[in-house]
């Protein structure tokens, strides 16, 4: 997985590749072409992962791919006849070489790449090659390498919560990427946690970068950031380690956090599904710990301390009210 560099902000692959091989439709075409617009002030940054032979071979691929999309479906190829200029067509031909860099060269990797998915309700501990440890909350979900090869040491958390105990080697960078953003660092501890609507970095020990796009900050020890499409990555503020990193223990400790967090640590820890029946549920405050291997206790604790109510609909999906 080698990390490549362009002028882009985020935009899926598989559209661009699409819009490489004129296959988009007209809507999609109108997505791509404004992404293209709105990268006309940022820099032109070298993919550090290709050599020279490599950059030449794929980019001449690229351009065989652009010529032949040009052929099958002229009106809606139009990469080069919509007033980009040079600068935008360079851009999008770093951004799909890269695309294709990632789906035709490491083909022959493939194999050194291993998916792991804790268990519902179970926390796994994983040793990666380079002596790292990462503690995997229930069901979280990491792709990660046999031996890491190359200039930097590169994962990939798709969803859940997981705990990074890192060895150091300034040599060669940790870089966890998730489906949006990055965190990158030497040797440190910290916590990732990718909800369904943001994704927050806790560190521990040492700092760590946390990006998206060209929007990045520094972390120091005790500081959390979160990520979200509407607020895109926050100040750091000071946290109570104790209470964020209680689950590796079994705990959940909460001291005035918001329900949606609650509730989302409670599905992790007793693989459930909670449906929220009124949006201001989700901004309620609750204090407490929950220590129970009991989901009917844990929810009855919630209750005690509340006004809520939880109602099971079956197949492990739980209404709140």
């Amino acid at each position: 997985m080698p990390l490549l560099y362009s002028c882009m902000e985020y935009i899926d692959p598989k559209l661009l590749e699409k819009y490489a091989a004129g296959q988009c439709s007209e809507s999609e075409i109108v997505m791509v072409e404004k992404w293209l617009n709105d990268q006309q002030d940022l820099p032109l940054i070298e993919a550090s992962a290709f050599t020279a032979a490599e950059h030449q071979e794929t980019e001449a691929f690229l351009w065989s791919r652009i010529e032949s999309g040009r052929r099958i479906n002229k009106n809606k190829f139009i990469i080069f006849n919509s007033g980009f200029g040079a600068a935008i067509a360079a851009c999008m031909v770093m951004a799909i070489a890269a695309i294709f860099y990632l789906t035709y060269r490491s083909k022959s990797n493939s194999s050194n790449l291993i998916t792991l998915q804790a268990k519902s309700a179970h926390i796994d501990t994983l040793m990666l090659a380079d002596g790292s440890r990462v503690i995997l909350n229930a069901g979280a979900k990491l792709i990660y390498p046999k031996e890491f090869i190359g200039a930097s040491r590169e994962i990939q958390l798709l969803e859940g919560e997981a705990f990074f105990e890192v060895q150091k080697n300034p040599a060669k960078p940790f870089i966890v990427h998730t489906d949006s953003t990055e965190v990158k660092v030497l040797g440190t501890k910290f916590n990732i946690n990718k909800s369904r609507s943001k994704i927050s970095v806790i560190l521990k020990e040492g700092k760590v970068a946390f990006k998206k796009g060209k929007d990045a900050v520094i972390l120091l020890p005790g500081q959390r950031a979160v990520y979200s499409n509407a607020n895109g990555i926050s100040t750091p503020d000071q946290v109570n380690l104790n209470q964020y990193l209680s689950w590796r223990a079994g705990t959940l400790w909460f001291e005035d956090r918001p329900m949606d967090e609650v509730l989302d640590a409670l599905e992790k820890r007793y693989d459930l599904n909670f449906v929220v029946k009124q949006p201001h549920i989700n901004k309620l405050l609750f204090t407490g710990k929950i220590k129970s291997e009991n989901a009917a206790e844990a929810l009855k604790l919630i209750m005690l301390s509340s006004n809520l109510r939880f109602k099971s609909s079956g197949d492990r999906t739980i209404n709140v009210y």
